[in-house]
C-alpha cells in the first residue's frame, strides 16, 4: 500500500491525476479492508484524493474526499487535533472556492475557536 501510495504521489507531481486517482482509491480501499473505514491511515489518503480532485476544479468531489478524512481523523483523534483543525481548514477553503461563504465562515470560526 505504501508503495502504491508513494508512486500516486509521483503520478500526481507528473500531472497524471487519472492514475494517481485510480491507484489512491484502491489503496483506500486497500488500507479500509485492513484497518477499517475509520482510521487515521485512510484519512490520510482522503487527503491525498481531496487534494487531485481540487487540482483538477472537482470540488465536490473534493469536499466529498475530506469530509471522509475529517470522519477518520475525528474518531481517532476528537475535535481539537491539528489533523482535524488542518482538514477543516481545506473544507473550509472549498467552500469558499464552490461559493458557499456562509458555510466557510462558520467552519473558519469553529477553527479559530479550537486552535492555540
Amino acid at each position: 500500500i505504501l508503495t502504491r501510495i508513494q508512486l500516486d504521489r509521483a503520478n500526481q507531481t507528473a500531472g497524471q491525476y487519472d492514475m494517481a486517482l485510480g491507484h489512491f482509491c484502491m489503496a483506500v480501499y486497500m488500507r479500509e479492508a485492513l484497518m477499517g473505514e475509520l482510521h487515521p491511515s485512510v484519512s490520510e489518503i482522503w487527503v491525498l484524493i481531496s487534494a487531485i480532485h481540487r487540482e483538477r476544479s472537482k470540488l465536490e468531489l473534493a469536499l466529498k474526499a475530506s469530509a471522509k478524512a475529517l470522519t477518520g481523523y475525528r474518531d481517532a483523534h476528537g475535535d481539537k487535533h491539528p489533523l482535524v483543525i488542518e482538514v477543516l481548514k481545506t473544507i473550509a477553503q472549498i467552500h469558499t472556492e464552490l461559493g458557499n461563504f456562509d458555510k466557510a465562515a462558520d467552519i473558519t470560526k469553529y477553527v479559530r475557536l479550537h486552535t492555540k
